[in-house]
């Protein structure tokens, strides 16, 4: 009889686990993910694979990589440099512009991970990647350009976006959505000191 008890319990804890991790409500699966990628992000990868495990939001990428002073640190904290390194030395660009700018969605500024990724972020919107930013950035829509440029600028003292940079590749809409963010930011944010280096 107690055999049979140890069974039931054992099937049941199955069970409700599996109804746990397939209920999106009661489970976050940006967090199962992470626990999938701790062992699985390496700047050994292949850049296919390094890719496909790297993380797609904000959540994930903090989750990931940011630092908590609760020490509930990202399983990638002491790495965090060395892996968005990796990410942004992938070639070409067109297969690491479509995470950066999701990762930017929603996302806002913290030291350490975050600042090196939005700094990852600046630099290409410095160099001559700008062209390619710029081709793809157009099959996005306006909240999503609006929100990837207001991470860009969000930090302690606010980076002022490479207009003069971008004007020659981008089109009229994404410099005026480039433009108007950094107008709306400067309202919100009124006393801070902007800066237009890394």
């Amino acid at each position: 009889m107690r055999h049979r008890l140890i069974l039931i319990v054992g099937l049941c804890s199955a069970l409700i686990t599996i109804a746990c991790t397939a209920n999106s409500s009661l489970f976050d699966k940006d967090a199962i993910q992470d626990h999938r990628n701790k062992s699985s992000l390496s700047v050994d990868m292949s850049d296919e694979l390094f890719l496909q495990n790297f993380p797609t939001t904000f959540q994930s990428f903090t989750n990931l990589f940011q630092y908590d002073p609760e020490g509930k640190s990202g399983v990638h904290y002491l790495e965090a440099n060395g892996l968005i390194d990796r990410f942004y030395s992938i070639r070409p660009i067109s297969q690491t512009i479509p995470k950066m700018l999701s990762i930017a969605q929603n996302g806002s500024y913290a030291e350490d991970a975050v600042a090196y990724f939005q700094d990852g972020a600046r630099k290409m919107l410095l160099s001559t990647n700008v062209t390619q930013f710029c081709a793809i950035a157009q099959g996005y829509s306006s909240k999503q350009l609006e929100e990837f440029f207001w991470f860009l600028i969000d930090r302690r003292n606010p980076f002022i976006l490479p207009l003069d940079n971008m004007k020659n590749h981008c089109n009229s809409k994404i410099m005026q959505l480039a433009n108007e963010t950094m107008m709306r930011y400067k309202k919100v944010h009124p006393k801070k000191r902007w800066t237009s280096g890394l």
